[in-house]
């Protein structure tokens, strides 16, 4: 508020700055907790994604003792019970919705934040894509390997360990671009 009247900003226009930034700050936040999984997961800090996750499977995320399970088994966990889509889902809303209240700024002034916002849109777009594949090719590949021994069963985990790290190279993007 001092800021906004120190710049001489009128009362419609603060409301206006708070409204599009907060969405715009809600959605880097859980961009954020996508990107950041690993950390959270280790320190038991139940983000958003972590949260869904657990909502979804209590057996995994409800056990008190975290040491018998990797992040290997936690990032599946994220992919299957779809929380990592429903994050990335959530958070282009939010950004969507800045997208508009950047565009309706009569001043011009937003241009440069609304192109920002409309690459965050579309590599977040792209990678919902690639998450959503990722997602089905593990459950398929889980499902043939439960039937599977011997060399079969070591080709279905390493199509998993495969499709984990293209999971984990389209967080990158989503943070390299937020």
């Amino acid at each position: 508020d001092a800021i906004a009247e120190l710049a001489n900003v009128d009362e419609n226009r603060r409301k206006w700055l708070y409204s599009a930034f907060d969405e715009l700050l809600t959605s880097l936040q859980l961009l954020d907790d996508l990107t950041d999984w690993e950390e959270d997961f280790e320190i038991g800090n139940m983000t958003f994604p972590l949260t869904i996750a657990a909502e979804r499977n209590r057996y995994f995320f409800g056990n008190t003792s975290r040491a018998r399970f990797d992040k290997k088994t936690a990032i599946l966990e994220l992919i299957n019970t779809g929380a990592i889509e429903e994050t990335l889902r959530m958070a282009i809303t939010h950004l969507k919705r800045t997208l508009e209240k950047f565009d309706a700024d009569a001043t011009g002034r937003t241009s440069c934040c609304s192109a920002y916002v409309r690459a965050l849109i579309k590599d977040g777009q792209n990678v919902l894509v690639t998450i959503g594949k990722a997602r089905l090719t593990i459950k398929r590949a889980m499902m043939i390997a439960r039937n599977q021994t011997g060399i079969a069963h070591n080709n279905n985990q390493m199509e998993i360990n495969h499709t984990i790290q293209i999971v984990k190279r389209s967080l990158h993007i989503v943070a390299q671009s937020s």
